[in-house]
């Protein structure tokens, strides 16, 4: 096994574990299982066999080089006359042991890359099939206002930070807070978007940010100032 094997099979298990987040902004860890539960038995099984084949293969792989390497350190041991022969046979019957070994062994893994695949594209036509299934009212509830005018993916970014870590990003400010500051914090956003008359909160949000950062910049240049130029008294 070659580094640029190793390479290409962890950029394949890499695709298909980011393509849920990459098109749809689910995290495949959290939501797997959420999906998982509204999947029929058949195609539960079909699944799991196509994973089971597919782990299989490397852990096989794994035993035979594991096996292929012992065989070659007993006949490095045999052939410089240490105390394995009696156990191990003759040496050339260990390299050629641990050679075919080894052999089988890179023939495995490339098929693994097969199985790797197939079943790298039913995960990924579990994740087509039924994203639009998932449906979490309450969390929507409460994050009501930050899902407003907001794309899908986004949507499912938000819902995602608020189930699994309990947290909301303020979309102004870009703080990450406990639902409980988030709902002091969200009484002050309806009301700026009250008063800016404007429909899309996103714009106001973004209007919003750019303001402070202004503010921050002008605070920061006259503190320079009162330090550079201090009062006298």
């Amino acid at each position: 096994m070659n580094e640029s094997d190793k390479v290409e099979l962890g950029n394949l298990i890499y695709s298909y574990e980011e393509y849920p987040k990459r098109v749809y902004g689910l995290d495949a860890p959290f939501f797997w299982s959420r999906i998982w539960v509204k999947l029929d038995k058949d195609l539960r099984e079909e699944l799991d066999e196509a994973q089971s084949i597919a782990d299989s293969t490397l852990y096989i792989c794994v035993a035979l080089y594991l096996s292929s390497g012992l065989a070659f350190f007993y006949w490095f041991m045999s052939y410089i006359n240490l105390p394995f022969e009696t156990l191990t046979g003759p040496p050339i019957v260990l390299a050629a042991f641990g050679f075919g070994i080894f052999v089988f062994a890179q023939i495995l893994y490339q098929v693994s890359f097969h199985a790797h695949a197939r079943y790298g594209e039913l995960f990924k036509a579990v994740f087509d099939m039924y994203s639009n299934d998932l449906s979490f009212p309450q969390a929507e509830k409460e994050l009501e206002l930050l899902l407003i005018n907001r794309s899908k993916k986004e949507q499912n970014q938000i819902i995602w930070r608020y189930l699994n870590n309990y947290r909301i990003k303020d979309p102004i400010t870009g703080r990450i807070l406990t639902p409980q500051k988030w709902e002091v914090r969200s009484k002050v956003v309806v009301q700026e978007i009250s008063e800016t008359g404007r429909a899309s909160p996103k714009n106001t949000f973004k209007r919003s940010a750019r303001i402070q950062r202004n503010c921050f910049l002008v605070s920061q240049c006259l503190a320079r100032l009162a330090l550079r130029y201090p009062r006298s008294k």
